[in-house]
């Protein structure tokens, strides 16, 4: 399962979840531009998601939080 982060398109999430079932896009859940990255963080890992995005900042928080998401 991919959970793909605001900075990616929406359109991301439909072709991955062809291979990764229950891939999603972070608006699904209600998340936009202004949800903070930890939130996005905690709530993969919560659910079982990997996190698909273009943000260094979760690249931060694995480092901080370790892995996963």
């Amino acid at each position: 399962m991919i959970l793909v982060d605001n900075n990616l398109s929406y359109r991301l999430a439909a072709f991955l979840d062809k291979k990764f079932s229950d891939s999603a896009h972070v608006a699904k859940f209600g998340m936009d531009e202004n949800t903070e990255d930890v939130a996005i963080w905690n709530f993969a890992k919560e659910k079982g998601y990997a996190i698909l995005t273009k943000d260094t900042d979760f690249e931060s928080l694995s480092r901080l939080f370790g892995c996963p998401p």
